[in-house]
This record gives C-alpha cells, structure tokens and sequence, in this order.
C-alpha cells in the first residue's frame, strides 16, 4: 500500500473508532475541527453530577424542525451562561447517533450531550413531545418545563435561566 494513502485510511479509522464508542457510552467526539465534551449514553449521564449549576436538560431529534430551531439557541445559552453555572444537556432521542453528529457543529463545545437511541432517558422525564426542556435550579429542583420551542418565547425562557442563575444555594 502506497505511504500516501496511509494517513487518510488511519484517520477515518480513528474517526469510525471515536463514533462507535460514542453511540456505545461515553467517549470523546470532534464535532467539526473543534473538540467536544464528552459524548455519554443516557445510561452514562446522572443529574446528581451537575449538583450546584443551573441545569437545563432538553430533549431533541433530527427529524423535528423546531429542535433544529432550538439547538442554536441552546448553544447561545451555554457560551453566554456556562461561566455563571449554566450547564446545558442536549439529549438526542433518535435511533441512529450518525443524523445527531450532523448537528453537533450547531451546539456550543461545551453543551452536554446525551445519546438516547432508546429512548430510556425520556421515558424517565416523561417526555411527550420532542423537544421537550427541563429547568433545574442550583439544588437540583425541577423549576420548568418546556413543551416545544417558540423563538418568540425565547426571552422568556432566559429570564428563567437568568432568574436561577441569580439564587443562592439553599
């Protein structure tokens, strides 16, 4: 085998290997040329980790065009609040992990996200409707729920996230 067409075979390996142990549990994915947080399986991922952020988990599929509205202003919330102790949770509901990774450039570095090809997690929220988003306070105490996604809603949706951001521990 030529030594030019060495690199690229390597590289696509190492890149088929990163998307396999993502869709199998926790792992490391690029999304684009940047690096992301890890990727975990519904399993993989506990609330009770993220114990004194604002925590806002929302549940998103690839065949949903509100999700895809919404995935940007996620990403919008976590760089303008993530250093205030936002942390957002993008948990993706569809069966195949490879239509998700599309969008993964749509989100912030930093967003959580939780693969759910089985749909256990949302069973867990009783999620009715995708998207669906879960608002948690500092203490880990369920503030909302968001049923959908309505950009003219958005503003309000961030003064709830302002509003937790502001409250002290209990």
């Amino acid at each position: 085998m030529s030594r030019k067409w060495m690199l690229p075979i390597l590289v696509w390996g190492a890149l088929a290997t990163a998307a396999v142990a993502a869709a199998q549990g926790p792992g490391s994915v690029r999304g684009g040329d940047r690096e992301r947080v890890p990727v975990l399986g519904a399993k993989d991922f506990h609330l009770k980790a993220l114990e004194g952020r604002v925590v806002l988990v929302d549940f998103w599929s690839t065949k949903e065009e509100l999700c895809r509205q919404s995935l940007p202003w996620l990403s919008t919330m976590q760089s303008r609040y993530g250093d205030q102790g936002l942390t957002v949770v993008a948990v993706n509901v569809d069966r195949e992990a490879n239509e998700a990774r599309e969008l993964f450039d749509m989100l912030d570095p930093k967003v959580q996200v939780v693969l759910d090809p089985r749909g256990a997690m949302a069973a867990s929220y009783e999620v009715a409707q995708i998207p669906s988003g879960f608002l948690y306070g500092r203490n880990q105490e369920l503030r909302a729920t968001r049923i959908g996604f309505d950009p003219e809603e958005a503003a309000a949706r961030e003064k709830e996230i302002v509003d937790l951001l502001a409250e002290k521990v209990k």
